[in-house]
């Protein structure tokens, strides 16, 4: 006669131990700094990310999606909102594609959008986003804190 087999033992939950990273729970204080970040640059290198990243105590990894959560966020609500693209980021090609096609509709056969210099609408003469480490320390200045 066969043995019956023992019944497995359910699976305990997942423990840094057993090599699984826990969800991060983001602080209030942590919270502050992604968010003055992504205020001064919404798509931040890799550098940025690392450094956030270090001040954090959290992988580059996990900054990187947070912020790719968070531009998600914001197109949903614009898009919730009838706003036809979401302030302070590219268009997805959809909405360009629509806007071309409704301007082209709009247009008078005119010279289009483009400047005196040749530049089209819109290509430089802004101010530059802060560049990586410089957007980090100005966060935590912010946010008031200190590594």
């Amino acid at each position: 006669m066969a043995e019956d087999p023992q019944p497995a033992a359910p699976a305990a939950a997942p423990t840094a131990a057993e090599g699984k990273t826990l969800r991060w729970q983001i602080g209030s204080s942590a919270l502050q700094v992604l968010e003055h970040v992504y205020t001064m640059e919404p798509f931040p290198g890799l550098e940025t990310r690392r450094d956030l990243a270090r001040q954090l105590n959290v992988s580059a990894r996990q900054v990187q999606v947070w912020f790719q959560n968070k531009r998600q966020r914001e197109r949903k609500i614009s898009k919730q909102m009838g706003l036809f693209s979401t302030p302070g980021l590219p268009d997805p090609p959809a909405t360009t594609a629509a806007k071309a096609a409704a301007s082209a509709g709009n247009s008078g056969g005119g010279a289009g959008s483009s400047s005196a210099d040749g530049k089209a609408a819109g290509d430089g003469g802004g101010a530059a986003a802060p560049a990586g480490t410089e957007a980090v320390a100005a966060a935590a200045a912010a946010a008031g804190g200190s590594d």
